[in-house]
Order: structure tokens, then sequence, then C-alpha cells
């Protein structure tokens, strides 16, 4: 009920085995890790032990059946919904879903995708990728070698276009809109701007730093509404595509 009341379920079953974070897919799909990992199927109601990792610390499901998950194990892909895993592929670390079937992952190689859901990838971009979005069932960016570069046909093939300036994390909002994000630089002279481009990937705007204190961590409500916390624990909104932020919530430290 959109959070009004709450039930507890008994995950994880003990006090020792406390959880690191939560990701649902959608309404149904949904997994929780830490040192013990679980999955639902029914929205919550019920949970499955999955194959312990090691200690994880993110986990996230581009499909029902595909996901990753990192830890102290390294990063290891699942292609059957978090029952069983094997380490990731090319050591790929970032993953794009245009559908069930079809994805880009990226590299410190290059870019891969593949199109039977996970189980096989080919090289489609050589180069020391970064992120990879699809914003459409044809539409893709990503950073490759510190540049952008787009894709028209689904990822199949790639233009490279200018320098991402340091840019490492791409945030997809909507069919032509995608922000660009990621510290680089050194202290105390940190690069925390963000870009955005409208336009599919093609041109590029630089925001500036609109979060000072760096991105943590950006999402899509629901476009054109992006919210984002900063590395201070801050929370920014964005009603229109991250064009214009405004701070809705100052961490008290």
């Amino acid at each position: 009920d959109g959070g009004a009341s709450w039930v507890e379920r008994d995950v994880p079953p003990s006090l020792g085995d406390g959880l690191n974070g939560v990701f649902f897919l959608d309404d149904l799909h949904g997994w929780v890790w830490g040192n013990v990992n679980s999955r639902t199927v029914d929205g919550g109601k019920t949970w499955t032990e999955l194959p312990v990792l090691g200690s994880t610390y993110f986990m996230e499901f581009h499909t029902a059946s595909f996901g990753l998950a990192t830890g102290n194990f390294g990063a290891f892909v699942s292609t059957d919904g978090g029952l069983s895993w094997t380490a990731s592929p090319h050591q790929m670390g970032d993953f794009s879903f245009a559908d069930e079937l079809t994805g880009l992952g990226a590299s410190d190689t290059g870019l891969y995708r593949t199109t039977d859901g996970g189980a096989s990838f080919t090289l489609v971009l050589a180069g020391d990728a970064t992120a990879v979005a699809f914003l459409s069932a044809t539409a893709a960016v990503a950073v490759v070698d510190g540049a952008f570069a787009r894709s028209s046909d689904g990822g199949a093939t790639w233009t490279v276009g200018a320098s991402a300036e340091g840019r490492s994390r791409l945030t997809a909002v909507s069919d032509g809109v995608v922000l660009a994000w990621g510290r680089s630089g050194g202290f105390p002279d940190f690069d925390d701007r963000l870009f955005r481009s409208g336009d599919s990937g093609v041109t590029w705007t630089d925001l500036g730093e609109v979060m000072v204190e760096g991105i943590h961590a950006v999402t899509v409500a629901a476009a054109p509404t992006v919210v984002a916390a900063d590395l201070a624990g801050n929370l920014f909104r964005s009603a229109d595509g991250g064009q214009i932020w405004v701070r809705t919530f100052t961490s008290p430290g």
C-alpha cells in the first residue's frame, strides 16, 4: 500500500545475517542480500534463500533471470534469477538490458552484447568501458576509453563521440534523455560535474557541479522525475529530467 503499513517477514532468519540491500525489478520479483541472499517472486510474501556467495554488497537484476552481484568474492552473474551464479564473463561490472534477451555489458576490455538473455556475450566495441545504458529498444549510450559512444541499432554497432571529461556513470531517464556523472580529479579539487544529453547521446551539456559534495547515486522515479543522493547524504530532486535540481533533504551529518 505504498508504505502506509508494514508486515514483518522472516528475512533474514537470524540477526547475525544482516542485510546490505534490497532490489525490486517489478511488483513481484525482488532480492535481498548480505551474508545470506534471498529472493521473492510474489511481491515479498514469501522468500527463498539463495546460494551463499560471500559478503554481498551489491545486487541488481536487469530481467527476471539475469542479474549481477558483487562483494568480497568479486563480480558474479546469474541467468536463472539468482538460483545459481558464475563469475561475470570478461569481468563485466555494468549491464543494461533492452528486453529479456538483448543486453549490453561493460568491462575494461570493451562493450559486449547478448541476444540470448545473458547466456553468451559478443564483443561489439573494444576499449575500456565503464558504463552502458539502453534508452530504448534501439538507442544506447556508453562511456568507452573516456569518451561517449552511442548506438542506434540496439548495441550492434557504435559511434564514438566527444570526451566524457571524466564522467564514468550513466543514468537513462527516457528514450532521449541520459545523465552522465561520476567523480574525477583528485583531492582537494574533485571534478563532480553532471552532464546531460537530450538527444540520445548525440550532444551533451555540462550542467556543472549541481551537487558540490559529489554524486553518490541517481535513480529515476518516473520520467522526467529524477532523484539523487550526494556523498554527504543530502537528497536532490529534478522534475525536468535533470536540468534543474532542488535539494529536498539535508543530511544531519
